[in-house]
């Protein structure tokens, strides 16, 4: 695997749960908590964005040195809030795939499942529950204590991320 790859996607475009994460913390921690007691604020994020496509696009054709082609679709339901257990819920539906159009080899992912964020003795906990190939590589639960990075609890199994030997895939 080009760890370089992996390790570059996991806080970009690519991992668009983790940016929908972020907006869904960085909504609920700015809201001020009278209005926490109101319903959730619901955001709704498309992926089917051929600005991000053709970017990722371009980015993964510098670094395999083959041409990329990325499609994307689905998106996120993120349910942010402060009056129950939960800070934030993302409800996660996204697939996609790279192509490379001088050979014909695709790359195919799916990533399905709800991620929570809760405050557990002080901190900052996440659940990422379901199939993530884009983010932790797993299916099944990894909860993670976000202010030390510790895995809390993991169950299930790894299943690799879709950047794994992307680039052999691919050429």
């Amino acid at each position: 695997m080009n760890e370089g790859i992996r390790n570059d996607r996991l806080g970009r475009g690519m991992t668009a749960r983790g940016g929908a994460l972020a907006v869904g913390l960085a909504l609920g921690l700015a809201l001020p908590t009278a209005v926490m007691a109101a319903p959730p604020e619901i955001v709704r994020v498309d992926v089917d964005d051929p600005v991000i496509e053709a970017a990722d696009g371009a980015e993964l054709s510098g670094e395999c040195g083959v041409p990329v082609v990325a499609d994307y679709g689905g998106g996120w339901t993120i349910h942010v809030s402060e009056g129950g257990r939960h800070l934030q819920v993302t409800n996660y539906h996204f697939q996609g795939t790279f192509t490379n159009p001088d050979n014909g080899q695709v790359v195919r992912f799916n990533d399905a499942g709800p991620d929570r964020v809760w405050m557990q003795d002080g901190h900052v906990i996440l659940a990422t529950t379901g199939r993530s190939t884009t983010g932790t590589g797993t299916i099944g639960v990894l909860v993670v204590d976000l202010d030390t990075g510790d895995v809390v609890k993991q169950s299930g199994r790894v299943i690799g991320t879709v950047f794994d030997d992307l680039c052999d895939r691919l050429s």
